[in-house]
């Protein structure tokens, strides 16, 4: 929510709600029982009370500093109030209205003081009613990485929008809540990888292998937005801890690897493909894909969705335990087939596999399989790199060269020294 004067230089529109989508409003909206009545605090354009009202019949209010945006959201609302969340007084606006579910969505951050909103919104709750919120997570991994290259740049929307005045982890969340009469818990979240990001384009390859690896393990570097029930609670009362809904999900910086499937000459559609998430800095992986059996004539290999180098050490078909099929490790059996910006890079002596220079974000190949085996197979194993950049292969085959040239020396030194001993001991003997 911003205040009159900036509300009317950006209207935050949105696209229709999808109530599977990764965006907030659909988050939020699953969290709505059918028939509530909901305030829908700096409700924009009105994608959520839109939903709310033609989905689950629920009567919905707003709040919304924007006229133009309040007047295209009075269409979807029983009632929107047209006023500036920082003076307007919510007494007076709401009088004795209460509601089930008061709705902040990508406010709180946009206030000066977001705990005295807090305050004043726990008198408008029925008894049990619920407070959700989503709020943008300052630690994401794209606001580190521009922090390390030096870089904290505003831009017109996202995590680091122009109008944004206060910036939230998880755990200082929960201290606002907890210091302004709530508790609270996260019920959802939003995740962007890095690459579908505002921060794409900062470059990895400064930040090293090793950090991207303990990235990993960083909690929520990939969550773009926590979803929040909170509840008020009497002063003193104990806090409920805000936790994470899913530890084992990635945390750190991911690149998307996927398969496509086909019968006959029929396309390649999203809607027949399975695509996982890889972290970024493992030079070997293995990632299996679930084939549908019997249907499969045709199989598409997406390795990623990065432009850079990657290893392909290999790929095998399988039916349960029985491998069908194995890719022999040689490049050219692959470049038979049909394939789109791969191009096949040399490989050192003595190296198994291949390495591919994948030219954009859409690299595929099609896979040299019968289709009479595709057909049997019920899963397709594959282990690769990540999609190194070039500048990285190249300080990574220097660094490999020095260390076996440090290796060789070490060696050397070692065998001088035991030669060295070996005269001194012939010296001494003779001596006595």
């Amino acid at each position: 929510m911003t205040t009159e004067k900036e509300a009317r230089q950006h209207l935050y529109s949105r696209p229709p709600l999808d109530p599977n989508g990764n965006d907030s409003l659909a988050k939020i909206a699953c969290q709505i029982v059918p028939g509530a009545v909901v305030l829908d605090i700096g409700c924009a354009v009105g994608e959520l009370g839109r939903y709310l009202t033609e989905q689950k019949h629920c009567v919905v209010d707003g709040i919304e500093a924007n006229p133009d945006a309040a007047a295209i959201a009075r269409r979807f609302y029983r009632q929107v109030w047209e006023v500036d969340l920082e003076t307007a007084s919510l007494a007076e606006l709401l009088g004795e209205s209460r509601y089930q579910y008061i709705v902040c969505a990508d406010v709180l951050e946009h206030l000066r003081d977001p705990g005295q909103l807090l305050r004043r919104i726990a008198n408008f709750l029925t008894p049990g009613g619920k407070l959700l919120i989503s709020i943008p997570n300052v630690g994401h991994l794209g606001v580190f990485l521009g922090l390390l290259s030096g870089d904290f740049r505003y831009r017109e929307e996202g995590l680091l929008d122009q109008t944004h005045l206060r910036f939230f982890t998880q755990r200082s969340f929960l201290r606002l809540l907890a210091e302004n009469g709530f508790s609270g818990r996260v019920v959802d979240r939003t995740i962007i990888d890095l690459q579908h990001s505002e921060f794409s384009s900062i470059p990895l390859e400064p930040i090293g292998s090793s950090l991207l690896r303990e990235m990993q393990s960083w909690d929520d570097s990939i969550t773009y937005q926590f979803i929040v029930e909170a509840h008020p609670q009497e002063a003193g009362a104990n806090v409920i801890p805000l936790i994470s809904i899913d530890q084992s999900a990635p945390h750190g910086p991911r690149f998307a690897c996927q398969v496509f499937w086909r019968s006959n000459d029929e396309p390649f559609t999203e809607s027949r493909s399975q695509c996982i998430y890889l972290p970024v800095g493992m030079e070997r992986q293995r990632v299996t894909f679930t084939l549908p059996k019997g249907v499969v004539q045709s199989l598409r290999f997406d390795p990623a969705d990065w432009k850079g180098f990657l290893r392909l050490y290999a790929m095998r078909l399988l039916d349960g335990a029985e491998c069908l099929w194995t890719w022999d490790g040689n490049i050219e059996t692959l470049l038979r087939e049909t394939l789109h910006s791969i191009f096949p890079a040399p490989l050192k002596t003595g190296e198994k596999g291949a390495v591919l220079s994948l030219l954009d974000e859409d690299p595929w190949l099609e896979l040299p399989v019968p289709a009479e085996l595709l057909s049997r197979a019920e899963h397709l194993e594959v282990e690769l790199s990540w999609p190194m950049s070039a500048d990285y292969v190249a300080v990574q085959e220097e660094w490999e060269d020095l260390l076996k040239q440090n290796q060789r020396l070490a060696t050397e030194l070692e065998a001088t020294q035991q030669s060295s001993q070996a005269q001194a001991d012939e010296l001494n003997a003779a001596l006595r």
